[in-house]
């Protein structure tokens, strides 16, 4: 079958991403060098899983990241181009476009 990802992205993500955005926001961007901080509110702060994908939707890069860890995403690896960004949590998923230069 299809992944929950994949599944989710067609049609939950809009439903919880407006209540997401105002707890996540991934900065800067867009970046020069394929790092961007995840800032987290309280209410938001859990573990959480951070997919990337091109616009084709092909999956880039998935990372694990628990309340403990330093919430950094590096996609300095990944030629410059933009990006659809993916964030689930425990709350639903947060989606985010971002520029790589």
């Amino acid at each position: 079958g299809i992944p929950s990802y994949l599944r989710a992205i067609g049609s939950d993500v809009t439903n919880t991403s407006d209540e997401l955005s105002e707890e996540i926001t991934l900065f800067p961007n867009p970046s020069n060098n394929g790092m961007y901080r995840i800032n987290v509110s309280e209410q938001a702060a859990f573990s959480m899983i951070v997919y990337v994908r091109d616009f084709s939707g092909k999956l880039l890069n998935v990372a694990h990241f628990d309340q403990s860890d330093q919430l950094i995403l590096d996609i300095s690896s990944l030629p410059s181009a933009s990006y659809l960004v993916t964030i689930e949590t425990g709350s639903g998923f947060y989606n985010q476009k971002v520029v790589k230069q």
